[in-house]
């Protein structure tokens, strides 16, 4: 996407994200069980340290480096690594799309909602490819189309119910990026081979309507930016709107379950 979300505060917010994200998280880490031992292993756009800080609590044995572009993001993996009782991971200041990194010099790249979807795709596939060994390993959960992520689809349609349509966020590259055989084309353009896409899905469970809604309000990037702007009686008619949309996944108990999904690629150089 051309207009990147500004995720430099997320790290305030990070822990209430993580269910949402909890099917990526499975889904991507199963596909690097095959890591040797003692493995060099590079997450791509870290964030405040997800999912390296996981992954070094299952396999210890590995050799984890989370880089970001994000100077507050890196500061922030950086002190909560510890917090949570991690101490073998390393966090960089770095670009995905041009690695500070020797050619052949790590085991595994992975990344989770970051390579394949933000930055250049093709010049982030080549640079994972260039600092793979051979035989190493590439796994990259992404969102998919804009139906996989309920939250981000849902809230659209609020804005789309009180905003002209001029003014409502464009997330069309969703849909652009997951199209059949796009990622995997770049991945294979890059020199990856045994390229895979599997398509991973989970529910992301609220309470209660109340916190699933502050929680599509809290989500970073352009579709925050166009609630903050709406008036007092324009997000009203937007959470009316979101109610009505939210109804078929509420439970007997009031609690509601979004179906959610994202693509899992793979490949090997």
């Amino acid at each position: 996407m051309s207009d990147q979300p500004d995720f430099d505060h997320l790290d305030t917010d990070y822990d209430r994200f993580l269910p949402l994200l909890q099917g990526a998280d499975d889904g991507l880490l199963a596909a690097l069980k095959a890591v040797p031992e003692s493995g060099r292993v590079l997450d791509l756009a870290c964030g405040v340290g997800e999912p390296a800080v996981t992954l070094a609590r299952q396999r210890p044995d590995l050799r984890l480096t989370g880089i970001d572009i994000s100077e507050t993001q890196i500061a922030a993996a950086r002190a909560r690594a510890p917090r949570l009782g991690i101490d073998g991971v390393r966090f960089e200041v770095m670009s995905m799309d041009a690695l500070e990194l020797d050619t052949g010099s790590v085991d595994a790249v992975m990344s989770r909602m970051g390579a394949l979807m933000m930055g250049d795709p093709a010049r982030t596939a080549r640079e994972a490819a260039r600092v793979l060994t051979p035989g190493g390993r590439l796994a990259v959960a992404v969102w998919g189309t804009l139906d996989m992520h309920a939250a981000m689809r849902l809230g659209l349609r609020c804005l789309e119910s009180v905003l002209p349509a001029e003014e409502v966020p464009d997330f069309s590259a969703f849909d652009r990026l997951a199209a059949a055989g796009v990622r995997d084309g770049i991945l294979r353009e890059a020199g990856l081979t045994a390229v895979e896409s599997h398509t991973l899905r989970w529910t992301f469970e609220r309470a209660d309507f109340e916190s699933w809604w502050s929680f599509v309000l809290s989500i970073p990037g352009p579709m925050q930016d166009a609630f903050r702007r709406l008036d007092q009686d324009a997000l009203s008619r937007a959470r009316r709107t979101m109610a009505e949309l939210a109804a078929p996944c509420r439970r007997r108990d009031g609690s509601y379950a979004f179906p959610m999904g994202c693509q899992l690629l793979s490949g090997r150089v």
